[in-house]
C-alpha cells in the first residue's frame, strides 16, 4: 500500500493506493484555523455507490428490433432460464402427512413444467409451507420462502407485466366531488 498527499491552496489532499496500482480511496481536507476536517472524501472503487443497474426489459416486452440487435444477450437469459431435470419425481415422501401429501398431488398438477427428481428437496419444503399456510400458521417468513420456493419451481412466472387495474371508463371523475343525495 503506498499513499500519495499534498497541497492545493488551504486543501490537503491524500490517496492510498494498492499493491496492483488501482485506487482505495482518497480524502480531501481543508485546513482553516488551526483545525483539519474532511469536507470531501472521493468514493473507492471497494465501497458501493448508490446507483445500481437498470433491471433487464421482460422477455414479454421485447420488440422484435430489439431482439435482433441483441441476440446473443437474449440467448444467454434463455439458456439461464431453461435447465435440464434428473429423473423424475415419482410420489410424494413417506414422511410427509396426509395434507401435504395431498398438497405435492395438486403442485404436480399445477407444474407448468417438468419436475424431475432434482426438484425433490425443493417440492417437499413447499408441501410443508404450503401446509402450514393452509392451516393459516404461518409467518411472515415463511411465507416469503414459500414464494421464493414456487418461483423456483416455476409455479410463478418470473418475468410478467404488472397487472393493470381495471378503469371505469363511464365514471365521471367530478362524481367524486358531488354530495350524497338522502
Amino acid at each position: 500500500m503506498s499513499a500519495l498527499f499534498g497541497w492545493r491552496g488551504d486543501v490537503f489532499w491524500c490517496s492510498r493506493f494498492a499493491a496492483d496500482g488501482g485506487m482505495v480511496s482518497s480524502a480531501l481536507f481543508r485546513v482553516a484555523e488551526g483545525r483539519c476536517g474532511c469536507f470531501l472524501r472521493a468514493p473507492s472503487k471497494f465501497q458501493v455507490s448508490g446507483s445500481m443497474a437498470r433491471p433487464p426489459t421482460p422477455l414479454s416486452q421485447i420488440t422484435p428490433a430489439s431482439a435482433k440487435h441483441n441476440k446473443g444477450r437474449l440467448e444467454d437469459r434463455l439458456k439461464k432460464l431453461t435447465t435440464t431435470t434428473v429423473g423424475k419425481l415419482g410420489n410424494p415422501s413417506r414422511w410427509m402427512t396426509k395434507d401435504q401429501q395431498r398438497i405435492w398431488k395438486q403442485l404436480v398438477k399445477a407444474a407448468p413444467g417438468v419436475l424431475g427428481e432434482n426438484d425433490r428437496p425443493l417440492m417437499e419444503i413447499t408441501c410443508v409451507l404450503k401446509q402450514k399456510l393452509e392451516s393459516q400458521n404461518i409467518e411472515n417468513a415463511e411465507i416469503t420462502q414459500l414464494i421464493n420456493c414456487l418461483q423456483k419451481l416455476g409455479m410463478i412466472p418470473a418475468e410478467r407485466a404488472p397487472v393493470s387495474q381495471k378503469v371505469l371508463e363511464d365514471a365521471n371523475p367530478w362524481d367524486r366531488f358531488k354530495k350524497p343525495t338522502s
